[in-house]
């Protein structure tokens, strides 16, 4: 089976989350790690989109 792009990447951001030391960051900023989290979000999204399993919207529907 070829591998999926998307799920690929995923992990990747996700190994990388792991490798982030956590810092004191002031409160308008976000954080590496929030950062990452916020693109793994999306792109599990795009999946489900592509999928046509979504289980819930994307953040992004709701603010810009």
């Amino acid at each position: 089976m070829k591998p999926n792009y998307i799920e690929v990447r995923i992990e990747q951001l996700k190994e990388e989350a792991d490798k982030i030391k956590d810092h004191q960051w002031p409160e308008d900023m976000v954080s590496d790690k929030q950062w990452y989290n916020r693109i793994i979000q999306e792109l599990t999204w795009a999946k489900e989109m592509q999928e046509g399993k979504v289980t819930r919207n994307c953040f992004m529907e709701e603010a810009v």
